[in-house]
């Protein structure tokens, strides 16, 4: 009886299925968002604008330490 119960209603099954599952995952992404900002901003050291200067600052090191880097190297295979 099972069986004949499961046959008939199988694309029922599979639809109600992979709805459960897209509702999941959905609920699962949400609250992982609110627990990050929530996480995020508790433990935030600095405004979101010193952060972002420093993280623009330090860029601009490393790029000028690689262009440094780079100009260094082909010198030396110049002379």
């Amino acid at each position: 009886m099972l069986k004949t119960l499961i046959k008939g209603n199988l694309p029922l099954l599979k639809t109600i299925f992979v709805a459960g599952a897209v509702v999941g995952v959905a609920a699962g992404s949400v609250v992982s968002l609110g627990v990050g900002y929530a996480l995020g901003n508790l433990f935030a050291a600095k405004s979101g604008k010193e952060l972002r200067d420093d993280i623009a600052e330090k860029a601009g090191e490393f790029a000028g330490g690689v262009k440094d880097k780079f100009s260094s190297d082909h010198s030396e295979d110049e002379v």
